[in-house]
């Protein structure tokens, strides 16, 4: 699901698919959740997909009545400003990958989709990837944090890392600060993929409308950003029938 796979380039295409952020961690209690609150609380209008490994059955589940049900991480997710959420339990293999496939399909019509545990992302491969420990890693989650763009380590956490360990996640990875760093990196990097899909969906120095509003709606974002990251590419927003921009 990376954006450029999914971008169908000019010519009055549609922009395939909402934009998603998978949210990785070093085991249970690393405070994954906790972050897709944060960013939830951000970006409205996005759903939101929470993976729970089972021993020997799959299922999705969608009834808000259930999913809301106190204490449960998906009551946090909906409390926080999903719009819609869907708990996907399994223990891996083929029936996750056809499951999240329906999770994704149902929550395609959301403007973004948060994905939370490490298998699901893994699998979906997300637009951006953030990783999030409590405690040193274990060596179970190195596929996953060769996968972030985006890695948040406690202080404490971090300095045990050895050069080596550090080493584990990519060159270019963000370490952030606090989990507010990690919001507010995530939002830069929103902005980055508009102006991305603006220069692809350009030409001549023109982008129309519907595509600029393809944009604005594929990344959840409101018509001004689009309009503003235009002007900072010194992009022309044509036919604009509607005055969006």
């Amino acid at each position: 699901m990376r954006l450029q796979g999914r971008d169908q380039g000019r010519g009055g295409k549609r922009i395939a698919g909402p934009l998603t952020i998978g949210i990785t961690g070093g085991g249970s209690g690393s405070g994954k959740t906790l972050m897709a609150g944060l960013l939830l609380a951000r970006l409205r209008g996005w759903g939101a997909i929470k993976f729970t490994r089972t021993e020997f059955y799959t299922s999705l589940i969608d009834d808000e009545e259930t999913l809301r049900t106190p204490g449960k991480d998906t009551s946090r997710m909906l409390e926080a400003g999903a719009e819609k959420a869907i708990w996907v339990q399994s223990p891996g293999g083929e029936e996750l990958a056809e499951a999240l496939g329906m999770a994704v399909f149902k929550l395609s019509g959301q403007k973004g989709i948060i994905i939370e545990g490490n298998s699901a992302v893994e699998l979906l491969k997300p637009d951006i990837v953030i990783f999030i420990s409590a405690s040193v890693p274990k060596g179970t989650a190195s596929a996953v944090m060769r996968m972030a763009d985006i890695v948040f380590l406690p202080g404490e956490v971090r300095a045990d890392f050895s050069s080596g360990r550090e080493r584990a996640f990519r060159e270019d990875a963000v370490f952030c600060e606090t989990e507010e760093a990690c919001v507010e990196e995530v939002l830069r990097r929103v902005k980055e993929k508009v102006k991305e899909l603006i220069k692809a969906r350009a030409a001549g120095g023109r982008i129309t409308c519907r595509d600029a509003r393809e944009i604005a709606e594929r990344l959840g974002v409101e018509y001004r950003l689009v309009g503003e990251s235009a002007d900072a590419l010194g992009i022309r927003i044509s036919a604009c029938e509607l005055g969006c921009f």
